[in-house]
């Protein structure tokens, strides 16, 4: 798993969406990467729900499949 990939991906995706964020730290948890994002509006990346912050997390994972089968 490339942590800095992750880091970078989602702070690029964050700015597009222009969703205000600080630190991104991402770190491996067994089967599972724990990703926890800095912002002084969390509410915005969370969303509805937690709707925004679905969203977020199904278009990075699809980055990082993109990207795993590009090197394969």
């Amino acid at each position: 798993m490339d942590t800095s990939y992750i880091q970078s991906a989602l702070a690029e995706l964050l700015d597009h969406l222009q969703l205000q964020h600080g630190a991104i730290s991402v770190a491996p948890d067994g089967d599972i990467t724990r990703v926890e994002i800095e912002s002084n509006d969390p509410s915005r990346i969370i969303g509805w729900h937690g709707e925004t912050l679905n969203s977020v997390q199904h278009i990075l994972k699809s980055m990082i499949r993109t990207k795993e089968k590009m090197e394969h």
